[in-house]
């Protein structure tokens, strides 16, 4: 007689049903398979010989949860989980590479020809939020490029790289007459780029507003050697700064050591040992002490304007110089108070009622404080002239 219905008496079924049941089975645990399989499976662009093929304009999503690491970044740290593209330029411009919209805190690269090539420039943190990247880079015609988006630290996520080519390079920035000027009004709190390899060195023209509360600093925006350099209205040089004074780094900053006031002036940032040069080639400033902030000390014979630097950058890289005390230059006659195109004596009016009357145009050095200052700052101003 059949004992009790329990495991030890229960039978595989025979025939073809117990053949369709072991089917099923099979069937499954290959189906399961696949799935884990395609769950973990590798981009198509997770290899650098690999790269996938992106246009100008396009936006073209991406995924390095299941990427390996193919590379390494000249910015960044601890980069890893990497996936690659392919760019030519169908002109001469300025490339931006772009995945503002990442979800993980991105490192983006740009390398020069095939596989292995040298860097041209590279980005760690740049959009909005602090964490994600863009990186630029001045391609010839024709030049390819390839683009490695990777995660800082070993982080990876979803994002999409947009590619622009902007239009032919603007011409050298490093000298006051082709100076980057920052487009804006107010107070200016920092200047940003990426000098590429073979660059010299990046110039902004900007306006010191509150000198007694000037700084610029490159430390923690950074990680390369950086100099800064200041020069006043008339293209002569100011004050330099290698290492910081504050220790503990190889970043630059500065205050308002050997500025006596506020107006135009222009600040510079280039890589260590790559410095300013006269019309004579004489260097403007000497190569040493690193961690003070200089006026011009170099054999320089009383020529303390910039006429050129020396070899550009080895090694390519991104910046930020934060600022206080500064402002937007803006390109206007600041005694021109009314803004009609005549300095008179309806200007020093204009401005003694708004100064009375406390509206915010009075604050003229743009230090947030209407106060004495901004009426002798005006004064100076009016006395000057356009």
């Amino acid at each position: 007689m059949p004992g009790p219905q329990g495991v030890g008496n229960r039978t595989r079924p025979s025939g073809p049903k117990g053949m369709i049941m072991s089917m099923k089975k099979v069937l499954s645990a290959s189906a399961a398979m696949a799935l884990a399989a395609a769950a973990y499976a590798q981009p198509a662009n997770d290899d650098c010989a690999n790269a996938t093929v992106v246009t100008n304009g396009s936006n073209t999503p991406f995924d390095t949860t299941t990427a390996t690491t193919d590379g390494t970044a000249t910015c960044g740290f601890g980069t890893a989980f990497d996936v690659w593209y392919s760019f030519t330029a169908g002109n001469a411009g300025s490339l931006t590479a772009s995945c503002c919209d990442g979800s993980f805190d991105t490192v983006v690269s740009i390398f020069d020809g095939a596989c292995g090539g040298a860097s041209l420039a590279c980005n760690d943190d740049y959009c909005g939020n602090g964490l994600q990247s863009t990186v630029f880079a001045n391609l010839a015609e024709g030049q390819t490029v390839l683009i490695r988006v990777s995660g800082y630290n070993g982080q990876s996520g979803t994002g999409s790289l947009t590619i622009d080519l902007g239009g032919p390079p603007p011409p050298a920035d490093d000298l006051p007459a082709t100076a980057n000027v920052p487009q804006g009004t107010g107070s200016l709190d920092s200047v940003s780029g990426s000098l590429g390899q073979g660059d010299s060195a990046d110039m902004f023209k900007f306006t010191i507003c509150d000198f007694t509360n000037f700084t610029a600093s490159t430390v923690g925006n950074t990680t390369q050697d950086t100099q800064l350099f200041l020069f006043g209205a008339d293209g002569n040089a100011v004050q330099m700064n290698d290492d910081s004074p504050a220790g503990g780094g190889l970043q630059s900053s500065m205050g308002a050591e050997f500025v006596t006031g506020n107006g135009t002036y222009y600040i510079a940032i280039s890589h260590y040992d790559n410095d300013p040069n006269n019309a004579t080639g004489l260097a403007i400033w000497a190569d040493t002490p690193f961690n003070v902030v200089r006026a011009p000390d170099g054999a320089n014979g009383g020529d303390i304007q910039p006429a050129g630097w020396d070899a550009g950058n080895v090694t390519a890289f991104d910046y930020v110089i934060t600022l206080t005390g500064s402002c937007y230059f803006e390109d206007t006659c600041a005694a021109d108070f009314n803004g009609d195109a005549v300095v008179d004596f309806f200007d020093y009016l204009d401005f003694v009622q708004a100064f009375a009357d406390n509206e915010p145009s009075a604050d003229f050095n743009h230090d947030d404080v209407i106060d004495f200052f901004d009426y002798l700052d005006f004064v100076q101003a009016f006395a000057a002239g356009c």
